[in-house]
């Protein structure tokens, strides 16, 4: 008789053993050892220590488990339904009885790896009803203060412990089998649901090892999200003391646990679920992107990932590992990019790149020929949507989703950082020669380097960024400054100077505010040193296009009685884009932001002075972010280009074809005829704008200050 040393090895070293139709071969009772036929006619006449000791070597033996008229003995036992109120002394050995019952039932999953398809199916359909009883009962007993209320897990004794792991392992197989019905069998389905959340919350708060205990649990939680998002996650917020705070803390400690977890190939299974359930929840829950923002998920998401490109395929023992490192790795990126288009996209973009995002990006390039080398499969297990070569795409993505935020020097600067790291050549070289994502990055490179001389323009223009401390007149000259971790937007040159500020320098309530706007859903300000560097690269920008705008401007002001116009310059795409063409082409609301009406100055300007307005749009997450200039608010801004105008006879553009050459429609050009107002980035953003200004008048600080639309 076979004996197995752990519940672990069980799953797998009884493959072997199966037929061929993929049953366990059933040892007839005869054939049973006597001492074992013994305890189960005991256990069956009413001897609980009987029961409990024929339950150990079920355990122990596949054979014994799987065993038909023993089977039919415990599934007998927790027919008789549990006690309501008074427990007699026939009431508490009944307990006893399903309690060691329950454990031989889950004994005979653990043997045989399964339900369907196995000697448990049958009688588990019959009797799934009074299993179900005895879970919901049993425990409750394990947590008398009710579910999600705190309880001292020394309360629990051994005895608890081990049936705590039974139940763990037994609901998502009850949960699961009743999954085609949408849990409605279980009876109340929010009974199931709770009792699922609740073993998840328990799990995350003690930091539990069992990996495969996790991955079921999850996995579970996950079925019931997928079924209803808008649903099941509010429910679950509902009953945490700590609401969308607590969720996210919650979700953080999930990610450190599968990140710090011993048994990692267990852990990686419950991985792309976990992200998965995050990005979904984020769907149904106001506020909760943005706890998760301020607890620093992304850093432990980008962790993982530099984990599952740099350490893990190489220590994937099967192909089955090297599945879960792709697909895993290949959900970061998906996490990633998701998250660059919530309203404060910019921080979390941010964060990852300053916790490894750029080298581990080159590394997608080289994963599918390690992966090739080491003989590992080609295919994720359970579905063609990852691959070796898949990931490759996401990180072109990933590269091409990064590329809207090099407009801001605080992003320039991890990137600059990262750049200069002694990997970046290394990996370079080791990309393939023909490889797309090397291609990708070449371009993403050369726009970085060209972004990086403006902000080396700016640090030499004079402007310097002091430390936020008071009484502290040190400027950042170098990469040294860090931002507060709280907050993302404050700065300073050392810890002592940080931790004064937080004590005497007021900056203990701003921080806290920053905070609060961002778990209440309100768009982050963009940085003062961000918005001087973006007006900045704006006036370079344009100064380098001066020739091409004037010429532009020349035509679409040609035969109009009044000089105005508008230049868009768009940030949001790479390489940068410029329009130029009249304000009465434009949405109706970009009309109202840039109609004189709206005239800023102390003196209203004369309706047929000449006029021209620069919006400014950059990617700031879900919505881009906008700056107005106009050159009767600010006329020094942009003078040149008012440059011409009423002192000579307007060009067509066409006159100036010879002297200034023709214009690189990339760079600038008027609106692309084929752009509706229904489908251009532009008209989209304006709407957006009309929108959130409603029939008001859009304020001066409004159309001064960058901000989220």
């Amino acid at each position: 008789m076979r004996q197995l040393r752990s519940k672990t090895q069980s799953v797998y070293d009884l493959a072997e053993l199966t037929t061929d139709n993929g049953k366990l071969p059933v040892v007839p009772w005869e054939t049973l050892p006597k001492d074992v036929q013994v305890l189960a006619e005991e256990a069956a006449n009413g001897s609980l220590r009987s029961l409990k000791k024929l339950v150990n070597r079920m355990h122990d033996n596949y054979e014994i488990a799987v065993q038909p008229r023993i089977l039919a003995m415990l599934y007998g036992h927790l027919h008789k339904p549990p006690p309501r109120r008074y427990q007699s002394k026939a009431d508490l050995a009944n307990i006893d009885f399903s309690r060691a019952s329950l454990d031989g039932v889950v004994a005979a999953f653990l043997a045989v790896g399964g339900l369907h398809g196995s000697l448990n199916l049958e009688p588990f359909e019959q009797s799934w009803p009074a299993l179900w009883k005895w879970t919901k009962y049993l425990y409750g007993r394990l947590y008398p203060n009710g579910l999600f209320k705190p309880h001292d897990p020394a309360l629990l004794t051994e005895s608890d412990r081990v049936l705590l792991s039974r139940l763990q392992i037994l609901v998502p197989r009850l949960v699961g089998f009743n999954a085609p019905s949408d849990f409605t069998a279980l009876g109340e389905p929010t009974d199931a649901f709770f009792i699922v959340a609740d073993m998840w919350v328990r799990l995350s708060e003690t930091g539990m090892r069992d990996g495969g205990i996790y991955a079921g649990i999850i996995m579970t939680l996950m079925e019931f999200f997928r079924r209803d998002v808008r649903k099941w996650p509010p429910l679950l917020v509902e009953k945490l003391d700590g609401g969308v705070s607590k969720l996210a803390s919650l979700l953080l400690k999930n990610i450190r646990m599968v990140n710090d977890g011993k048994e990692q190939w267990q852990w990686m299974q419950g991985f792309e679920l976990l992200l998965s359930i995050t990005m979904g929840m984020n769907l149904s829950i106001a506020g909760l992107d943005h706890a998760l923002l301020s607890q620093h998920f992304m850093v432990e998401v980008t962790r993982s990932f530099c984990f599952f490109t740099t350490k893990c395929l190489t220590r994937a023992v099967n192909g089955h590992a090297g599945d879960l490192t792709i697909s895993n790795a290949n959900t970061c990126l998906l996490f990633i990019s998701a998250c660059s288009k919530v309203t404060d996209g910019f921080t979390w973009v941010t964060q990852a790149i300053r916790y490894g995002l750029i080298p581990c990006l080159l590394r997608c390039g080289i994963l599918p020929r390690e992966a090739r080398e080491l003989g590992l499969n080609g295919k994720v297990s359970g579905g063609g949507r990852h691959s070796y070569d898949t990931i490759e795409d996401y990180a072109i993505d990933t590269i091409q989703m990064i590329s809207p935020y090099i407009a801001f020097r605080s992003v320039l600067r991890q990137i600059e950082r990262a750049l200069k790291g002694p990997k970046i050549s290394i990996l370079e070289s080791r990309l393939p020669q023909d490889s797309r994502l090397l291609k990708a990055w070449l371009i993403f490179k050369s726009l970085v380097e060209e972004r990086l001389m403006v902000k080396a323009a700016f640090e030499k223009s004079g402007f310097a960024y002091r430390c936020e401390a008071l009484q502290c007149d040190m400027v950042e000259t170098t990469t040294s400054f860090q931002h507060c971790a709280g907050c993302q937007m404050a700065s300073y040159c050392s810890k002592e100077c940080q931790i004064r500020d937080w004590k005497f320098g007021g900056h203990r309530e701003d921080c806290k505010k920053l905070q609060k706007d961002r778990a209440d859903g309100l768009p982050s300000p963009i940085s003062f040193i961000d918005t001087m560097f973006l007006n900045f690269a704006a006036k370079h920008d344009l100064e380098a296009r001066r020739d091409a705008i004037l010429k532009a401007r020349n035509e679409v002001l040609a035969g109009k009685e009044i000089p105005e116009y508008v230049i868009f310059l768009n940030y949001c795409v790479q390489p940068i884009s410029i329009m130029v063409d009249s304000s009465d082409v434009f949405a109706s609301s970009t009309r109202r932001l840039v109609s004189r009406s709206f005239a800023t100055g102390a003196v209203e300007s004369d309706a047929n002075s000449p006029l021209v307005s620069v919006i400014i749009s950059v990617q700031h997450g879900a919505v881009p972010g906008y700056s107005l200039r106009r050159s009767d608010s600010h006329p020094d801004f942009l003078p040149w280009a008012l440059d011409g105008i009423g002192e000579q006879p307007l060009q067509n553009s066409d006159n100036l074809e010879d002297q200034d050459g023709p214009v690189d429609n990339r760079a600038i050009g008027r609106l692309p005829k084929h752009l509706t107002e229904e489908d251009s980035l532009l008209y989209w953003m304006c709407d957006q704008l009309a929108l959130s200004a409603g029939d008001e008048d859009l304020s001066q600080s409004r159309s001064e200050t960058p901000s989220t639309g």
